[in-house]
């Protein structure tokens, strides 16, 4: 899905055109995939990932080190609405399945704007509801959702477009619904959670993680509905406009609850887990919490 992402965006031209490699941004890395399959993609660029979870981001820099990535991947501890960084900082700013995670939607939108180049890419791939007003069974069902997994309120893909719009210098803004590419990964998951071995770590795994679990068929079921939506959109900065205005593209992470970084907590599970995939793909930060949800041990 990375690479697909990247092609939408026209990334490979931004790099083809760029003298001394890309500096590109990933926000809400987690254990880092995407910022490694990027560093590989585009060999003379400079990635930066941040997170929240400081076991996030130990992972990410071991498995960043083990490939031999280290000198051009580096990861922080940060908060993705306000960042350590300066204006302008980097040609590609990232954001695979962050979104969602995010309390202040316009804060986090902005910031990525900030430190993006004038001429750059801002992308966004998130899970997200379907545009207009929820009715209040809708509400209810996400009300759920968000308790398992710790999230603040969703927003539609066009709040997210509404956003860059109120920023100067942003242009073409397009947007794509990959729901239906996405809805077969949460009956897989679940299928392989009714496998004997996982299905008893599950039971004993305790009421929180149970919680967790069940809260996939709430995602199928407003998948089915309609209510759940996995949406991009990207806009472009014109190269042009004044300071703080880039070209957009939009994307999510998996927002750390304190509990899942406990010792054998779902952040650990999660680490290794994301670890067999990153290679190949980067698999979705909330899928890495239901995955690992489904594996932890007791």
């Amino acid at each position: 899905m990375v690479d697909r992402v990247l092609e939408w965006a026209n990334v490979d031209a931004l790099a083809a055109a760029s003298r001394d490699g890309l500096d590109i941004a990933d926000i809400g890395c987690g254990a880092g995939g995407s910022s490694r399959h990027m560093a590989r993609r585009y060999g003379d660029a400079r990635v930066t990932g941040i997170t929240l979870s400081p076991v996030q981001q130990a992972a990410a820099t071991t498995m960043s080190n083990e490939a031999g990535l280290g000198s051009r991947v580096r990861f922080k501890v940060a908060d993705a609405m306000q960042t350590p960084f300066e204006d302008n900082s980097f040609d590609v700013v990232w954001s695979l399945e962050s979104g969602e995670h995010m309390p202040d939607k316009d804060a986090f939108i902005k910031e990525m704007h900030r430190i993006c180049k004038p001429g750059g890419r801002i992308i966004v791939v998130t899970w997200c509801t379907k545009d207009g007003e929820l009715a209040p069974k809708e509400h209810k069902l996400l009300r759920k959702i968000n308790k398992a997994y710790y999230l603040p309120e969703w927003v539609s893909v066009q709040r997210y477009i509404d956003i860059f719009q109120s920023i100067n210098g942003i242009d073409d803004i397009k947007r794509e619904d990959w729901t239906e590419e996405i809805a077969p990964f949460w009956p897989a998951v679940i299928r392989s959670a009714l496998r004997p071995g996982r299905f008893f770590a599950l039971l004993r795994a305790g009421p929180r993680t149970l919680r967790g679990a069940v809260a996939m068929i709430y995602m199928m079921r407003g998948f089915k509905k309609g209510t759940i939506k996995f949406g991009t959109c990207n806009p472009c900065r014109n190269a042009t406009a004044p300071q703080n205005h880039p070209n957009v593209v939009l994307q999510t992470h998996y927002r750390s609850h304190p509990g899942n970084q406990e010792e054998g907590g779902i952040d650990q599970v999660a680490r290794s887990v994301r670890g067999a995939f990153s290679c190949r793909w980067t698999v979705s930060p909330l899928a890495m919490n239901a995955i690992a949800i489904l594996i932890k041990k007791k």
